[in-house]
This record gives structure tokens, C-alpha cells and sequence, in this order.
């Protein structure tokens, strides 16, 4: 995901104008693009992060972390980074980036102090 990302990342012209050769397409993708690299980042790894845990035995905390990222922060800040702000799709997809960050930092955090008490435990 990471090195997608940077692809992403450094060529994000080359990629738009590889489906099209509107100038103002490509002009309205690129901001997109650079958006769907942080989305594509983080999503990756808030689902490493939730398979880890339901290998770990712990589902409940993949369904509540994704809940609160998703519908409590991603949603609502998007819609008002697209419409109250005007940002238009690129806010609506930053909010939901954000909310995809959110849900993989808390899903690694829940992550590490399972290992960890575990690994006391044992």
C-alpha cells in the first residue's frame, strides 16, 4: 500500500493523463489522486490491523474503532469539508481518510496492549 501510495504520490499527472487528455481533467484528478494515496495508506493499514486482532480472537474491537472512524469522524467531516467548506469531492474524501487514520492508529494501539499483555501473561 505504501509504495502504491508513493506512486500516487509522485506521478499523480501521468496517471490522469493515462485515461484521459482533458487538461481540466486531469487538473481535477490530481488533487484526487493525492487524496486516494493517504485513503489507500491508511485503509491498509487499519485492515492489517483488524485482521491482526481477529487472529488475536478480538473482533469487538474492529466493528466498535470502525464505527467511530468511519460514521462518528470520517462521514461527518467530510461532508463538511465537501459541502460546508466547499472542498467538493476532495473534502468529502479527506474526511474519510481521516476517519480511515483514526481507525488504523486505534486498531494498532488496541493491537500492541493485547500482544503486550499477553506476552506478561505467558
Amino acid at each position: 500500500m505504501l509504495s502504491m501510495s508513493g506512486l500516487l504520490v509522485s506521478v499523480p499527472a501521468k496517471i490522469a493523463g493515462g485515461f484521459t487528455h482533458g487538461p481540466d481533467v486531469i487538473r481535477a484528478a490530481v488533487p484526487l489522486l493525492l487524496v486516494g494515496a493517504a485513503f489507500q495508506f491508511f485503509d491498509g493499514v487499519q485492515v492489517t490491523a483488524t485482521g491482526a486482532l481477529r487472529g488475536l480472537g478480538n473482533t469487538h474491537a474492529g466493528l466498535v474503532v470502525q464505527l467511530i472512524g468511519y460514521w462518528v469522524v470520517g462521514l461527518p467531516l467530510g461532508l463538511w469539508l465537501g459541502f460546508g467548506r466547499k472542498m467538493g469531492a476532495v473534502g468529502l474524501w479527506i474526511g474519510l481518510a481521516a476517519g480511515l487514520l483514526i481507525a488504523g492508529v486505534s486498531l494498532i494501539t488496541v493491537w500492541a496492549r493485547t500482544v503486550r499483555r499477553d506476552v506478561v501473561r505467558v
